[in-house]
């Protein structure tokens, strides 16, 4: 799922479909590297940190915010955003 913040009048130029976001706990994993390497992050969340951890992922669609500019800016701040609940 890719997401922006929106306004009515951009949504209806671009057909775009409205979701809310669930509210509820989120973890919340940040990091600064190149747009590729969120699906690094992905991977190590969901293999590795969560079996270690004392929260599990609560079903609903997680996200990822990413800081405007250059997706391959070694610097860009990314956020990757997970509903949980506790095991």
């Amino acid at each position: 799922m890719a997401g922006i913040a929106e306004t009515d009048s951009y949504q209806q130029q671009h057909g775009l479909e409205h979701r809310e976001i669930a509210g509820g706990d989120y973890l919340v994993f940040s990091f600064a590297g190149p747009q590729p390497e969120v699906s690094t992050a992905y991977d190590y969340i969901f293999g590795s940190w969560f079996s270690g951890s004392r929260y599990l992922p609560n079903g609903q669609p997680s996200f990822t915010r990413i800081k405007a500019g250059n997706p391959g800016d070694a610097a860009r701040l990314i956020e990757i955003w997970i509903p949980v609940r506790a095991r």
